[in-house]
């Protein structure tokens, strides 16, 4: 987590996408970057609906949430899946690989 201290209140404007106010404390404010997480929901619709769920959770949370399979750069990897069909057991395994190989390259910290 990257804390940075700003004097000037009205850049909070310009990063209140990336960043969290955190508290004041004589005239400076200090924001922390929020944890960016991607959420990779594969299988059935069931599996979809339980992501939609979490997702909703980690954003009341104050996390930041992305849906992208094909960039996995962020703080945490979660990868939903179930194991039923071939196929979808399949895909799961390739994704899981995927995102261990990333986590090996810096990419991530961890993966869920």
């Amino acid at each position: 987590m990257t804390v940075v201290l700003f004097q000037n209140t009205s850049l909070i404007h310009c990063h209140s996408e990336r960043y969290r106010r955190i508290s004041h404390k004589n005239s400076f404010m200090t924001l922390l970057k929020k944890e960016r997480i991607n959420l990779i929901s594969l299988g059935c619709s069931k599996n979809l609906v339980d992501s939609e769920l979490l997702m909703g959770q980690l954003l009341a949370n104050d996390y930041e949430v992305v849906c992208d399979d094909e960039n996995l750069s962020a703080d945490t990897l979660i990868v939903n899946t179930c194991g039923f069909i071939g196929d979808a057991k399949e895909e799961s395994v390739n994704t899981i690989l995927q995102c261990i190989e990333a986590k090996k390259r810096g990419m991530t910290k961890r993966n869920v």
